[in-house]
C-alpha cells in the first residue's frame, strides 16, 4: 500500500479471502456447542469492544498511588525475608552450631527469591520437594513453608502487579495500554 491506499491486487485478495471464514465461522459454531461452550463464547464476544477500548484508548493507573502500594508491598517483602533469614538462623544454623563469619558481624547471606532458593531453604529444613509452587509449598505444615508462601504472594503483588505494571504506563498518554492476545 502506497500513500495508506490499497491496490486493486490487495483488495481482491482480501476479498477472495472472505469465503474462506464462512465455513470456519460453521465449523466453531459446531464445535462451541458441541463442547456447550456458547454461552462463553457470547460473553467473551460482548467483551470485545470493552478490550479493544481498553487496549486503544488505554487505562488510567494513578501512579502515585501505586508507588505508594509499591512502597508498603516491599516493606512487607523485607519483613518476611527477615522473618526466614530469622527463623533460618534458629533452627537450620542453630542447629548446625555453624558459624560462617569470616569478619564479626558479617555472616552467611540466604537468598530467598526463585523455586531453587526455596528448594534450597526448604531441604535444609527437612523437606525434599519436586518443586517450589505455591500450592506445594501450602501441604508442609511449618513456618518456613507459610512464609515462603507469604513471601511469594508478596514479591508477586511488588512486581508484576507493581514496578512492572508502572514500567508498561506509556509516558506519552499516561495510560497502561494492556494487549489481549487470544489463543
Amino acid at each position: 500500500a502506497r500513500g495508506n491506499k490499497f491496490s486493486w491486487k490487495m483488495l481482491y485478495y482480501a476479498a477472495r479471502d472472505i469465503n474462506l471464514l464462512f465455513p470456519i465461522y460453521e465449523d466453531q459454531i459446531k464445535t462451541l456447542s458441541h463442547y456447550q461452550l456458547t454461552p462463553t463464547s457470547n460473553l467473551e464476544f460482548n467483551l470485545i469492544p470493552c478490550t479493544a477500548m481498553m487496549e486503544l484508548g488505554g487505562v488510567y493507573i494513578n501512579q502515585t498511588t501505586l508507588k505508594h502500594a509499591i512502597s508498603y508491598w516491599v516493606g512487607e517483602q523485607d519483613r518476611l525475608e527477615k522473618a526466614i533469614i530469622d527463623l533460618y538462623e534458629e533452627e537450620v544454623n542453630g542447629k548446625k552450631k555453624k558459624n560462617l563469619m569470616l569478619i564479626e558481624g558479617i555472616g552467611e547471606t540466604l537468598k530467598i527469591g526463585g523455586a531453587a532458593h526455596k528448594k534450597q531453604i526448604l531441604s535444609d529444613f527437612g523437606f525434599v520437594v519436586e518443586n517450589a509452587q505455591r500450592d506445594t509449598l501450602e501441604k508442609i505444615d511449618h513456618d518456613v513453608a507459610r512464609l515462603l508462601v507469604e513471601y511469594s504472594v508478596v514479591t508477586k503483588v511488588t512486581t508484576t502487579y507493581g514496578t512492572n505494571l508502572l514500567a508498561r504506563i506509556n509516558p506519552l498518554t499516561g495510560r497502561l495500554h494492556p494487549e489481549f492476545n487470544q489463543l
